[in-house]
């Protein structure tokens, strides 16, 4: 450890070491803002220009009273409960350049990004959620320039792949190549706009568009600070009357099935996640895609109506599956894989299926099957 950061063990900083140890143990502080999952090749950037719409400018004028630092907090608020709803960890981390107006001699030392930690209660109100918000900002700027990393053994267990920025209140730009979700803010008396750069191998460009349109849906409603935060509409006027009009257009409005549902999220968000285990990611355009190939094999091979059984674990594998099954006409039987080998063979034996989607790791658990395998 150089000098530097040794300072910042002494007793000098020990207001500023006690803040950010009472965050970390209060947080989980890791976040990464994903669509696509991960990646393993180069990063590739593009940009998107957000607008916020100019009532909804002169509305957070009229709350921030034109105070820039206000401004930014009603506006990366609207942010936060974004990639909350998205992420649901209940916790979304931001990070962030210094402040402008805290800057003093004991910050100077280290060039470091601010971590911001906010924590999301659904049953408060959007009024609380503000305050807790201001506070957030103005306590984590007071201690700004400690260097956490000294407190922390794994390197990788904190920090943000979020980025954000406001040049009338934040110092210059930092090193910005860790990040993946970056917006940068820029305002004039009768204008706000964002532009959002973003990692092209983690999010698609609808994605980004959709987050977007979702911050302007939430800034929508700031002119009633009373209404709880799980009471917050995500999706603008105009996709809900969409939807509506979808299921209202089928023939039997008594019985709307579940690939009627999957067609709408199929027409509307296409590139929006379906499946997510793990690191695989699956969006509905390809789960459309995989599930069409399953169906196209079992209508080969049987008739509509035919019943198919599933032996897997719970998986992307299981939905498509499932998916598939349906579309095809067909009914699915899903079979437990934790059940014994002559449990799983009484019920294929039972309901007679004449296929099997299984693993080869489940083969010989249905062993005494006489039908088709998939």
């Amino acid at each position: 450890m150089n000098n530097d950061y040794a300072l910042y063990t002494s007793d000098q900083f020990n207001e500023f070491k006690s803040y950010w140890e009472n965050q970390l143990n209060q947080f989980k502080y890791r976040f990464n803002f994903s669509e696509l999952g991960s990646y393993n090749n180069d990063k590739k950037m593009d940009e998107f220009l957000f607008e916020i719409d100019p009532k909804t400018v002169e509305l957070l004028k009229i709350y921030s009273k034109d105070n820039a630092f206000a401004q930014f907090i009603l506006l990366k608020s609207a942010y936060t409960l974004v990639l909350n709803k998205v992420m649901k960890e209940g916790s979304v981390v931001i990070e962030t350049p210094r402040y402008k107006d805290t800057l003093d001699s004991t910050d100077l030392l280290i060039e470091e990004n601010v971590v911001i930690c906010s924590l999301i209660e659904e049953n408060e109100s959007l009024k609380k959620f503000l305050q807790k918000e201001k506070e957030t900002l103005s306590t984590s700027y007071k201690f700004q320039g400690y260097p956490i990393d000294v407190l922390i053994e794994d390197k990788s267990s904190h920090g943000s792949n979020v980025y954000m920025s406001d040049s009338s209140i934040h110092t210059s730009l930092m090193d910005t190549s860790g990040y993946d979700f970056m917006i940068e803010m820029n305002h004039n008396e009768s204008q706000i706009s964002h532009t959002i750069k973003y990692n092209k191998n983690l999010y698609t460009l609808s994605y980004i568009q959709m987050i977007c349109k979702t911050v302007q849906t939430i800034l929508n409603q700031y002119s009633n600070l009373d209404i709880l935060l799980n009471d917050l509409i995500y999706t603008d006027e105009a996709d809900r009357q969409e939807q509506i009009s979808l299921l209202t257009n089928y023939s039997s409005l008594e019985f709307v099935s579940l690939i009627d549902m999957f067609k709408i999220q199929l027409k509307n968000n296409p590139e929006a996640i379906s499946i997510r285990n793990g690191n695989e990611v699956l969006t509905y355009k390809e789960l459309d895609r995989l599930s069409d190939a399953l169906a196209v094999h079992l209508l080969d091979k049987e008739v509509p109506g035919t019943r198919v059984a599933i032996v897997l674990d719970r998986s992307s594998e299981m939905l498509v599956s499932i998916i598939g099954i349906l579309k095809a006409g067909m009914c699915y039987v899903p079979i437990d894989t934790k059940n014994s080998r002559d449990r799983i063979n009484y019920i294929l034996e039972d309901v007679k299926p004449h296929t099997v989607i299984t693993s080869s790791e489940y083969m010989f658990m249905i062993e005494q099957f006489n039908g088709n395998y998939f």
